[in-house]
């Protein structure tokens, strides 16, 4: 029950050590597609205590002997004084910095709202990069999706349940994906957005 408390992103040991290579991996969409890559900044939301996002990009520039790019931070608790407060679910979202390239690394499936916090980042942003866990059973084999729904809810804390193909969509209505990737069972997106 614990994992469907907010308070448990509180909590540093509540941030997997694993989370890095999700980060890194994203971060490859972006170096690889997007024009310009070195000039980038970003804003990385729901951050936690590593900044898994922000440390990736900080050894991607130190490999390429290039200068560190600006990495915004931002969570539902300011772990320290260069991360600002942003909580979608609350709708706080007054300390939102615009940067060229919004990060959603693993923090999709958290909100209450996907939608909304992806309209949010269009304005915000001219890129996206997102990861989602999708829901893989069919919704036709009622009882093992029903426990795929009750295991991503309860043993995750996960608030919303997309397939694949919805999750592609809500991308969509927001821009359109330039390039995809995977990460273990999470698809990976890089997207311009199109703010409206």
């Amino acid at each position: 029950m614990r994992k469907l408390l907010p308070e448990r992103w509180s909590d540093p040991a509540a941030y997997g050590a694993g989370w890095s290579e999700r980060n890194e991996r994203l971060l490859a969409l972006a170096e690889g597609a997007l024009p310009e890559p070195a000039g980038l900044d970003f804003s990385e939301y729901g951050c936690g205590p590593h900044a898994p996002f922000a440390a990736a990009v900080a050894r991607v520039d130190e490999s390429a002997g290039r200068r560190p790019r600006k990495v915004h931070r931002f969570d539902r608790k300011r772990w320290d004084e260069g991360c600002g407060l942003i909580d979608f679910n609350e709708g706080r979202l007054d300390e939102a910095v615009p940067s060229a390239v919004g990060v959603f690394s693993g923090v999709l499936e958290y909100l209450d709202d996907a939608d909304a916090a992806l309209a949010f980042a269009a304005r915000h942003h001219r890129w996206l990069l997102a990861s989602y866990a999708p829901v893989t059973t069919p919704p036709h084999r009622l009882k093992p999706y029903a426990a795929e729904i009750d295991r991503r809810a309860f043993h995750h804390g996960w608030r919303n349940h997309l397939s694949a193909d919805a999750f592609v969509a809500l991308i969509s209505r927001h821009g359109f994906i330039i390039r995809t990737g995977l990460w273990k069972e999470q698809m990976l997106v890089l997207a311009q957005l199109a703010a409206r």
